[in-house]
């Protein structure tokens, strides 16, 4: 009896030790979707922000751009840019809301919320759109936004996350 006792503690000890091998999950290989320009004019508010608790809030219109890519490509017409800056404006949680049509004459409404410095933010993208783009609408859409220098022209990068399917 006191074998197995010794073998149990053995094989339990193997089990969990750290420095055994163990199943890493791998992260998501992402799909290039597309790169979009988007024009920002300059804020609405008078000063150009609104105090807001613990930060200021920007409402910044958008007033044309183009999406390029494997997946999509169109025309942007307009929409709105709202990030809110939190910490003396060195976090920021980007908002957008972007309208248009796709080059082969679709509709769509991308909407985007997420988190970031004032460089460099990543949003989660939701498209409205039918057609033979419907799918994009219940894909998990990850965008990386990069406003240029002057803030004018916002360089968008959106990847799709494969999403598995487990019945």
């Amino acid at each position: 009896m006191r074998s197995a006792s010794l073998i149990f503690a053995l094989i339990s000890s193997v089990i969990s030790s750290p420095c055994i091998a163990q199943s890493t999950p791998v992260p998501p290989a992402l799909e290039y979707m597309f790169t979009a320009s988007v024009n920002v004019d300059k804020p609405l508010t008078p000063s150009g922000t609104k105090t807001i608790a613990g930060g200021i809030e920007i409402f910044e219109p958008i007033t044309g751009g183009n999406i390029t890519g494997p997946v999509i490509n169109g025309t942007i017409f307009g929409g709105a840019a709202y990030p809110v800056l939190y910490n003396n404006q060195t976090l920021e949680t980007p908002g957008l809301l972007i309208y248009g049509n796709t080059t082969d004459g679709y509709s769509y409404v991308a909407r985007g919320e997420g988190v970031g410095v004032p460089a460099d933010q990543f949003v989660r993208l939701t498209l409205d759109i039918n057609g033979p783009y419907a799918c994009l609408a219940s894909s998990f859409i990850v965008a990386e936004l990069l406003p240029n220098k002057e803030k004018t022209v916002v360089t968008v990068h959106g990847f799709k996350v494969p999403l598995s399917v487990k019945s």
